[in-house]
């Protein structure tokens, strides 16, 4: 039942996450610390993966850096005993493209 929450509570961040590039993010919204905007995590790979510390945290952070991008789809991973969201979406060139977040701070954990 919990997980069946989370896919709801997902399904329904997917459909308001990367629509509009009308809407800014405001301060209250990015609850990233300055230390996890490093250029080196950029969201690329494993390696370079932004560390959320909610599932909002990733539609905002997409929001925030590729604005106009239209989700695609959200899998779960586990790269080294860590698990990871990877977010896939089209950039308004239309390049597809994917997005790696460290969930670790929080998943399991509800």
């Amino acid at each position: 039942m919990r997980f069946f929450i989370i896919i709801m509570f997902c399904g329904a961040l997917v459909l308001t996450a990367c629509k509009s590039s009308n809407q800014t993010v405001t301060s209250s919204e990015n609850t990233q610390s300055s230390e996890d905007s490093v250029s080196e995590r950029d969201g690329t790979s494993y390696e370079k993966a932004i560390i959320a510390k909610s599932i909002p945290d990733e539609y905002n952070w997409l929001k925030k850096n590729y604005p106009g991008c239209q989700f695609m789809q959200q899998s779960l991973r586990h790269y080294k005993n860590v698990p990871y969201d990877v977010l896939t979406v089209k950039l308004p060139d239309g390049t597809k493209k994917d997005f790696y977040f460290d969930i670790s701070s929080f998943f399991g954990k509800y």
